[in-house]
């Protein structure tokens, strides 16, 4: 009975270490899945938070078809001048809440311009220019835009092969 007792006070203490920890020291949750053709996708429908202490802590959701953005049928809307955004982190933008980020931004912009616009954001973290053209190829042209922009920062070359990352 004394050592089903300590094993059970073990326990417990464990538990409430493992809860204080997570109240204190937030994690971030892990939205990425491997995926046949590009390698990984995010996970469509997933939920959660992006967390780098000290910088942010935003929730984040990932739409139906595994974007961060909000839900976009496949078929365009009749009228509308649909963007379709490719890039790596600087698009997938977990670090700032989705109104925050770029593919939300240009698109109130475009309105306030009095172009009826609708962007889809097709970004994902560590993408290079050839995972981003397998994205538009597998799964953006599906969306019919009117306009592709790729946005292109130093490190997109090199994230197409782990050889040139080193």
């Amino acid at each position: 009975a004394p050592l089903l007792a300590a094993v059970i006070g073990l326990v417990a203490a464990g538990l409430l270490l493992e809860v204080g920890v997570r109240l204190l020291i937030p994690v971030s949750d892990f939205f990425w899945e491997p995926d046949r053709v590009m390698g990984v996708q995010l996970v469509p429908g997933k939920s959660g938070r992006w967390v780098k202490p000290g910088l942010f802590d935003v929730r984040v959701t990932i739409n139906a078809h595994g974007f961060r953005d909000r839900e976009h049928t496949w078929d365009k809307p009749a009228g509308v001048k649909r963007v379709a955004l490719l890039g790596d982190s600087y698009v997938e933008a977990l670090q700032v809440p989705l109104e925050q980020s770029v593919s939300v931004v240009l698109e109130q912009r475009l309105r306030a311009q009095g172009v009826n616009a609708e962007t889809v954001n097709l970004g994902v973290s560590g993408f290079g220019t050839g995972r981003e053209y397998l994205m538009l190829r597998e799964r953006g042209l599906r969306y019919a835009p009117d306009v592709v922009l790729l946005f292109f920062v130093g490190n997109d070359l090199l994230n197409n092969s782990r050889r040139l990352e080193g």
